[in-house]
């Protein structure tokens, strides 16, 4: 059985539903009373773990996953200068990465061996406002930032899994067209198919986006076809037959 966790800020809580993966069915488990607001919500590679952010108090918090239930148990928490709006972990689920809309930064916290985030951060960096989303690639080498709306670029940068740290890539900041606002791939997370989700296309997106040449950005965005024209009522179309009519029959009178 797999399970899908649903944060749900207004209501200070965490929902948990069983899936059945034979035919995608949700069934209501539990809710989790989480004070704070909890919003992003990751889980550790292992599926042991899992964190979130609470946008109302300034804070990310660690829990442990019950293995038979699934069930949350706190763990810890780490207070911000900044609400976080996307979270996630590296894939040695040893830090936790986190982006912040409103503040413009990037940060990583320490997570230690029982999966409990660490309360000081080992990294805070201010970018730009509008920080989207953060995310490693698959090499656990290279973590990426986008930035959405007028601030419209992807920061990236060398991940250093040994301590967590970060180093600006080269080039540091990807600059799309303006407009383009590059932002993120959303992904609901169940548990039992953790790493799955986790490599898909979304960390793709992002990593092939960043090593995009910057002329390539130029590339215009292919546009749809113009919808196919809606068929007209009878009454319409006996209307413009009638209108026809007596265009030409006026003109034959003027001839």
């Amino acid at each position: 059985m797999q399970r899908v966790y649903i944060t749900l800020r207004g209501d200070d809580r965490i929902a948990i539903y069983n899936l059945d993966p034979a035919n995608g069915a949700l069934t209501h488990q539990e809710d989790i009373h989480i004070p704070g607001g909890p919003s992003p919500f990751a889980v550790s590679p292992n599926g042991a773990y899992a964190y979130t952010g609470l946008r109302e108090h300034f804070k990310l918090a660690s829990f442990k996953i019950d293995s038979e239930t699934g069930s949350l148990t706190t763990t810890g928490t780490a207070d911000l200068n900044s609400d976080p709006c996307h979270i996630s972990v590296d894939n040695t689920g040893r830090y936790l990465l986190s982006a912040y809309y409103a503040a413009g930064q990037i940060a990583v916290h320490p997570i230690n061996t029982r999966g409990a985030i660490g309360s000081v951060e080992i990294e805070r960096i201010s970018t730009r406002h509008r920080a989207h989303c953060v995310i490693t690639d698959d090499t656990n080498q290279f973590v990426f930032l986008p930035h959405v709306d007028d601030s419209n670029a992807i920061f990236q940068y060398k991940f250093d899994a040994k301590n967590g740290s970060l180093t600006p890539n080269t080039p540091p900041v990807i600059e799309p067209p303006p407009g383009a606002g590059p932002a993120d791939r959303r992904r609901a997370t169940a548990r039992g198919s953790t790493r799955a989700t986790r490599r898909g296309p979304r960390r793709r997106h992002a990593a092939s986006a960043a090593a995009t040449p910057r002329s390539a950005w130029a590339t215009p965005t292919p546009r749809l076809p113009p919808p196919p024209a809606r068929p007209m009522s009878a009454p319409a179309e006996a209307l413009r037959r009638w209108r026809r009519r007596r265009a030409r029959d006026a003109a034959w009178r003027r001839a």
